[in-house]
């Protein structure tokens, strides 16, 4: 009788090296074992009303959209650590009512919960490398934050990242979802380093 077998669907759309300065901090968070190393913290405080589902949906949009936000690293048992893209990940907003609170509470509890965030840091291993939360303070006035890896991403990034993701939640909320464009992909980057002639740096370095 022949054997049939089935097979898994893929989990990732690629893996490729770090970079230097990725290489780097994997190192420095391996070797000191702290996750709460080199995390990034982004507060925004809007003053319109937020949809929670939508909003929810823009940002695992804007995670099909950059595929950095889709990675994960993995070092165990390979010769060089690898950035790993995964094809589909869910991102989760953590939303909870404040607006019962007084605002010197509400400030208070905001820090307190950037402290855990922090504090909680990441597994590299498991993506996202990234969280997001939706906090009312009423009167259609929110606190939002995205604690990030700086892994992934430069301060640079962020104008870009939340330009999009407020695009696609606009268009959402308008009803005129657009399907997911595609932007240039984080390896170009990779494949730029490592065309370039590393003496050749070093002597543009050693002369600035």
């Amino acid at each position: 009788m022949a054997q049939t077998f089935e097979c898994s669907p893929p989990l990732f759309a690629g893996s490729f090296s770090l970079s230097p300065l990725q290489q780097g901090m994997l190192s420095d968070s391996l070797r000191k074992g702290k996750r709460g190393k080199d995390i990034t913290q982004v507060v925004c405080e809007t003053v319109e009303p937020i949809d929670l589902p939508i909003f929810e949906r823009a940002w695992n949009k804007l995670a099909q959209r950059h595929e950095i936000l889709r990675t994960s690293i993995a070092w165990e048992g390979l010769r060089e650590p690898q950035q790993r893209v995964h094809l589909n990940i869910h991102v989760p907003v953590r939303a909870e009512d404040w607006s019962g609170i007084s605002d010197a509470e509400q400030k208070l509890r905001l820090e307190s919960f950037l402290t855990q965030e922090r504090r909680q840091g990441f597994d590299l291993s498991i993506a996202p490398l990234f969280r997001v939360g939706c906090f009312a303070l009423g009167a259609n006035r929110y606190f939002i934050t995205f604690t990030y890896h700086h892994i992934l991403l430069d301060a640079r990034s962020l104008g870009i990242l939340f330009g999009d993701v407020f695009e696609i939640y606009e268009n959402e909320k308008s009803g005129e979802s657009a399907p997911v464009a595609e932007v240039a992909s984080y390896r170009r980057v990779f494949e730029w380093i490592q065309a370039n002639d590393p003496r050749k740096s070093e002597a543009f370095w050693r002369e600035m």
